[in-house]
């Protein structure tokens, strides 16, 4: 079994990352921010990484959106050899909803029925 990951930070340390984990505008290092803090607090790195982070990244919105064009064009293509046809497939895939499109404010948990 593996050893428990233990972190000591100094108090210097721990007052950055809580300024990091409640102020920075990357989603990403506020996540990290608040992880490695839980991991200093004595959760396994296990129980953070389950279960502590603020918010799952699939349901981010965003992250949404782009699983929609991988899953439907990027995921196996064919079009390896074809780059320049590739992204026009992507940006085509895209454009579609510049003017607007409920089946992907569904998709992407934005719009409730």
């Amino acid at each position: 079994m593996p050893k428990p990951l233990e972190l000591a930070l100094s108090v210097n340390a721990c007052k950055e990352l809580e300024h990091v984990r409640d102020h920075d505008a990357d989603t990403y290092m506020r996540e990290k921010a608040a992880a490695l803090l839980k991991i200093a607090g004595g959760q396994s790195g296990r129980d953070v990484a389950l279960h502590g982070l603020l918010k799952p990244s699939w349901c981010n919105p965003i992250e949404k959106l782009w699983r929609w064009p991988h899953q439907n064009i990027l995921h196996l293509h064919r079009q390896s050899g074809d780059w320049p046809g590739l992204k026009q497939r992507v940006a085509g895939t895209l454009d579609q909803f510049s003017t607007g499109s409920p089946e992907l404010l569904r998709y992407t948990g934005l719009l409730l029925d």
